[in-house]
């Protein structure tokens, strides 16, 4: 368990510095490549925490397909706009971050401690399940019930929003092959 918590702890060092970083890069290049390792980083800490389709989907949404979206975005958009301008909007971004880093501490208090058997989460819905896989969703055991019944609509979002991702870069890709083709 220690070990557990000393990996979430540092990688929650990990975030704060590259989203300090993001806020004071100077290139949209190497923001983007942040960006992935941040999300990158993310899914490790869901992984941590027992939510692996969830730290799949972070992978490969917000560390691959995003990531080569806005590489593509910057590559076909030339070179133009990768420096950004150092202004006041990155003290601002860095105020909102304080302040939502605080507001994040300050409710971390309130919330129950990770894990706990005796949390809501931990000794309510299992209940409902048990006493109804059979009659409510028409499922002789439970793993099936949560399976085909509720979880189904949570990986039919994810998968859809996983295609939708990757039809997008693939139309952009796409798109221009077809610019280099005609010129």
């Amino acid at each position: 368990m220690l070990y557990v918590n000393l990996a979430g702890i540092i990688l929650l060092i990990y975030l704060l510095i590259i989203a300090i970083s993001i806020a004071f890069v100077q290139d949209i290049f190497i923001a983007v490549l942040l960006c992935g390792m941040f999300s990158l980083i993310i899914a490790s800490i869901y992984m941590i925490m027992g939510a692996i389709d969830v730290a799949i989907t972070e992978a490969i949404v917000g560390a691959g397909v995003s990531t080569i979206f806005f590489v593509n975005a910057i590559r076909y958009t030339g070179s133009a706009i990768k420096k950004r301008e150092q202004s006041s909007r990155v003290s601002i971004a860095i105020i909102i971050m304080v302040t939502t880093c605080i507001a994040l501490l300050v409710s971390i208090n309130d919330m129950p401690i990770y894990g706990n058997v005796k949390n809501p989460a931990n000794n309510n819905i299992y209940r409902f399940y048990i006493e109804s896989a059979r009659d409510r969703f028409g499922f002789a055991d439970v793993v099936t019930a949560i399976l085909a019944s509720i979880r189904g609509y949570d990986t039919m979002g994810e998968t859809t929003v996983v295609m939708l991702a990757a039809m997008s870069v693939i139309l952009i890709i796409g798109l221009g092959d077809e610019k280099k083709d005609k010129s």
